[in-house]
């Protein structure tokens, strides 16, 4: 599901408008991390498993003769 954070807030404050706000905390749902991990997360860490070799190869020093 996805969220509209303007949205939201308008909602939530018509009229209003802040100078700055704060950011807090917040413990998500099950749920909500779940889709997280597998929508941002898990793609990340698999591309980066699967190009692991190659990242090894690449950041290897050159052998000095």
């Amino acid at each position: 599901m996805k969220y509209d954070l303007a949205t939201i807030i308008r909602r939530a404050n018509p009229g209003i408008r802040r100078k700055s706000i704060v950011l807090r905390d917040i413990a998500p749902p099950a749920v909500l991390a779940t889709n997280l991990h597998r929508s941002v997360y898990k793609p990340v860490a698999d591309a980066w498993t699967a190009s692991a070799d190659r990242i090894a190869m690449l950041t290897r020093a050159p052998s000095r003769r």
